[in-house]
């Protein structure tokens, strides 16, 4: 008896053994990500960018990348790993040749799937997605919507990647923040749907989920390369229109989409209102106040969106337009709005950014820079003559527009310098007038002017 119990624990023992090097051994070559926009021209050449990400705990060192388009031919690829390979949790990027070209318009499946020797989890292995041959299109622009918070230690880093791609006009972006000053329910609802509790902030989704893993559009370090490779068609055009009236503050928001292919789903459009520069209650290294830019306002088609307006099959062509006057509450910097809007589709449970636009209230508006302090106007309030005068000489061909205050342009001039120049506002009505002055570089330096 004693012997076979001594047995039974010798077997159990080396099946343990076994099994312990067998899952220390085991690989899982983790296919992460395929930047691929959703719609694509017919008969042009795109490359395949993926990333494939270890999730095992042993270092990979040769994988094998295969794809195939409609069932068709499998193209197949291999790929070394030098020094010490592919380690844990590291992402590889890769393009596979040869590039992807689709010969006809309409839906097409794409397969791309990795395999790795020794990868006992197929789970992850393959991307299936569907793209869409276009023939007629409009350009895209993408969507990213930040989660982002004044109490969180990595935002202002994730702020600072934002913040880089603000340049990109094919770029729309917004910023949303959790439990802090900036914060409402409807935001923090919406961005719920995405981040549910417990998951880290600051976060970012594109062209809202429809591309990428989760895990991807969570890492800030990544926004730029997702965004880069998502810009290109789209099967819709989005115009975006707005109108302020500077005494109400009633703002008007008009948006049109209007389908270059036309396939079913369910249509929805949404805008919403940001502010830009808010100071907030951090300082930066310097202790100046850290600015808070592209925050989330309102979101006026709240969290589920307008519908009603887009069929469910649109006709190709038609305009679908909606209309929405808001007030632009006393406590909102008027001068700092920005207004952005999107169509998007809800299939099942996948909702996809169409399109996306934006709209400055007041475009290329800045604070008077240091160099601009000896630049001074008077008087004011004024009757007859405005009087610009400053310490020294500027660039020459300053561009001068008085603007009343519904955004009327009322008064344009060509300055050679702005040493000492005056004005002539006699025939302007009484009240408040903004002053643009538009320097060599094309930025705008606003000054507030009351005629009496």
């Amino acid at each position: 008896m004693t012997k076979n119990k001594t047995m039974k624990a010798k077997n159990y023992l080396a099946l343990t053994l076994i099994l312990l090097v067998f899952s220390a051994s085991a690989q899982d070559g983790y296919l992460a990500d395929l930047a691929l926009n959703k719609y694509l021209k017919t008969s042009f050449n795109y490359p395949l960018s993926l990333k494939v990400r270890n999730t095992s705990n042993t270092p990979i060192f040769s994988m094998t990348v295969k794809w195939q388009l409609d069932g068709g031919v499998i193209n197949s690829e291999s790929f070394n790993v030098g020094g010490g390979g592919l380690v844990s949790s590291n992402y590889l990027p890769l393009t596979l040749s040869p590039d992807l070209n689709l010969p006809s318009g309409g839906s097409h499946e794409l397969k791309v799937w990795v395999e790795v020797a020794g990868d006992t989890d197929n789970s992850n292995d393959t991307i299936t997605k569907e793209i869409i041959g276009l023939s007629s299109y409009a350009d895209n622009n993408v969507l990213i919507e930040k989660y982002t918070a004044t109490w969180c230690e990595w935002c202002p880093a994730a702020s600072t990647v934002f913040n880089t791609l603000k340049s990109n006009p094919r770029v729309v972006m917004a910023s949303f923040h959790n439990s802090d000053t900036y914060s409402f329910t409807n935001g923090e609802d919406y961005m719920e749907a995405y981040y549910p509790a417990g998951t880290f902030t600051p976060g970012g989704i594109i062209n809202m989920g429809e591309m990428g893993s989760y895990e991807i559009n969570s890492q800030h370090t990544t926004w730029e390369d997702q965004l880069l490779a998502r810009i290109g068609i789209s099967p819709v055009d989005l115009q975006l229109t707005t109108t302020i009236d500077t005494i109400t503050r009633e703002l008007t928001i008009d948006v049109t989409a209007n389908f270059k292919y036309a396939f079913t789903s369910d249509f929805y459009l949404n805008a919403y209102i940001l502010e830009h520069n808010i100071a907030g209650s951090q300082t930066n290294g310097g202790g100046n106040p850290y600015y808070h830019q592209n925050v989330v306002r309102q979101m006026v088609g709240g969290t589920a969106g307008i519908a009603g307006v887009i069929p469910a099959l649109p006709v190709i062509n038609t305009d679908y337009s909606y209309q929405d006057t808001i007030t632009i509450p006393s406590a909102w910097d008027i001068m700092q709005i920005e207004v952005i809007a999107y169509v998007f589709d809800k299939e099942n449970l996948s909702t996809n950014s169409l399109n996306a636009a934006s709209k400055v209230l007041f475009v290329g508006i800045h604070d008077v820079p240091e160099d601009f302090n000896s630049l001074r106007l008077y008087p004011n309030p004024v009757s007859n003559y405005l009087v610009l005068q400053s310490d020294e000489k500027r660039v020459k061909n300053y561009q001068l527009k008085i603007y009343d205050i519904r955004g009327k342009l009322v008064l344009t001039n060509t300055l050679a310098d702005i040493q000492n120049q005056r004005i002539n506002v006699q025939t302007l009505a009484s009240g408040v007038f903004f002053l643009h002055l538009i320097d060599s570089a094309g930025d705008v330096h606003q000054f507030k002017m009351i005629k009496q």
